[in-house]
């Protein structure tokens, strides 16, 4: 490299330097900043102030993007509560134990657009099939959410016969767990791994006080 091309980088890396700490260095110097060029995409070129206002239209729109977003997953989360609550007053009014799992399966599948539910209590009532597959899927987790294979799907949803996805909570009353409630869809990525599992904890919670939950029917 020569001396010049030297002296000539330095000093460009001087002047980068100096502007980037004077951001309003251009402000009072209008006929400077009308004689700079810079190139564009496209044919032609670009004012320094046409490419700022660019970029700031470009940073603008991302922005407003994001806050879109963000009202949209608020507004569900607002609906979902809506709902969650709903579901949960009518759970609470019930007086029997033995109502309690065909009623949260009706009001899933009926208030959260779910294909199929599950109530399974953890007592000798169990089928073994379905108590190993709701131990393989959960594991030592309070909750979880993720692909299932078709066996485990006829196992906790019996009118289904192909591979699909699940979410699962435990029902813990007194740190003994007492029953787990499921919800299915035979679209593999309805429930992925990575998806929240938030209104089936509150609800496994909510079940776990209630009077009925350890109720010994006669």
């Amino acid at each position: 490299m020569s001396d010049s091309q030297t002296t000539n980088d330095a000093l460009a890396a001087q002047i980068i330097d100096y502007l980037s700490n004077t951001p309003d260095f251009f402000k009072d110097k209008p006929e400077l900043l009308a004689s700079m060029n810079f190139e564009h995409v496209g044919a032609g070129t670009v004012s320094l102030v046409e490419r700022q206002v660019a970029v700031l239209r470009d940073r603008n729109a991302e922005l407003r993007r994001r806050l879109d977003l963000l009202t949209h997953r608020a507004q569900q989360n607002e609906a979902l509560l809506a709902t969650t609550q709903a579901v949960i007053a009518s759970i609470a009014s019930l007086n029997t134990r033995s109502e309690l799992a065909p009623t949260f399966v009706a009001l899933t599948k009926k208030h959260f657009d779910i294909d199929h539910a599950g109530f399974f209590w953890l007592d000798e009532s169990l089928i073994e099939d379905t108590r190993k597959t709701l131990d393989h899927l959960i594991g030592n987790r309070e909750s979880c959410s993720g692909p299932a294979r078709q066996n485990e799907m006829q196992a906790l949803f019996q009118d289904i016969d192909v591979e699909g996805s699940v979410a699962l909570a435990r029902v813990t009353k007194d740190a003994k767990p007492i029953a787990m409630i499921a919800v299915g869809s035979t679209d593999v990525t309805r429930y992925g791994i990575n998806d929240g599992t938030l209104f089936l904890d509150y609800l496994a919670s909510v079940i776990a006080c209630l009077p009925v939950s350890t109720a010994v029917e006669m």
